[in-house]
Order: C-alpha cells, then structure tokens, then sequence
C-alpha cells in the first residue's frame, strides 16, 4: 500500500493540473495613440495644444445649457455619464440596431430636449460627444457584450 501512495498522488496532481484555467492571453490590444509621430502625441497629451478641445469645452457648455423647452442634457443625467463613452457602440433594443454614441446623443436630444436631428457632426452633437469622450477619458473600451 505504501508503494501506492506516490503514485497516487502523483495522479491526483496531474489531475488537478488538467482542470485548471489555462493562463490568461496576453491583451493585444492597441490604441491609435501607439501610431502617432512623437510630435502628435506630444500635442494629444496637452490639452492647451490640442484642437480638439475646442469643442470639448463648447459640449461642457451645451450640458448645462437649456433648450427652448427649458430642459438641459444636466437636468436629466446629472453627473452620471462619466465613462459612458467607453460603453459605445451598444446595441439599441428598441431601434433593433447598434448605435454610436453620437446618434444616442441626437436621439436624447430629439426625444427630450425638443431639437431637431443634427447627425453625428452637428452643431451640438460634435461637442456634446467630444465632451462626453473627454470624461471617459482613460477609460477601457467595453461596449456590452451582445451580440
């Protein structure tokens, strides 16, 4: 019986070895940043230098800012939507298609503010998105995961 007692155990680790999880893969994955000249990430990385913060700061205005019939994109979200660039593109159930996260801002403010569609480089969407995107700002991109 003593003999058997290395073997067995030996079995059993070899056993346990089979039913663990195989090691993670490596995360591949790379931002646009990654290609850039050195030049343009320097410009990217201070956001004095940066154009596109331009309209970050006029959508930080749009928030706020009332439509005609006296509701702001503030009044409904709060300070709720940090991060939610990142969410983007999701799946819109009731549309029954993938939205971006400019067309959902459209929509919002179609159905709540009472403004007519802009599309997603419009006056008020452009802003409304660079802005939410700046607050998602190091956040991992994880749009929901359906199909």
């Amino acid at each position: 019986m003593s003999g058997l007692r290395p073997a067995a155990a030996l079995l059993c680790a070899a056993l346990l070895g089979c039913t663990a999880p195989p090691p993670a893969a490596p995360d591949t994955r790379r931002t646009g940043f990654d290609d850039m000249s050195p030049a343009l990430q320097a410009m990217q990385r201070d956001d004095t230098r940066n154009p596109g913060m331009l309209w970050v700061q006029e959508g930080q205005a749009l928030w706020s800012q009332r439509a005609a019939n006296g509701k702001s994109c503030a009044g409904c979200h709060a300070d709720e939507l940090a991060g939610v660039a990142a969410r983007y593109p999701a799946f819109d159930a009731a549309q029954n298609k993938p939205r971006t996260l400019a067309a959902r801002i459209d929509q919002c403010r179609v159905q709540h503010l009472g403004e007519s569609p802009q599309g997603a480089d419009g006056a008020q969407v452009l802003p409304l998105s660079a802005w939410l995107a700046h607050r998602s700002r190091g956040a991992l991109v994880a749009p929901p995961r359906d199909e």
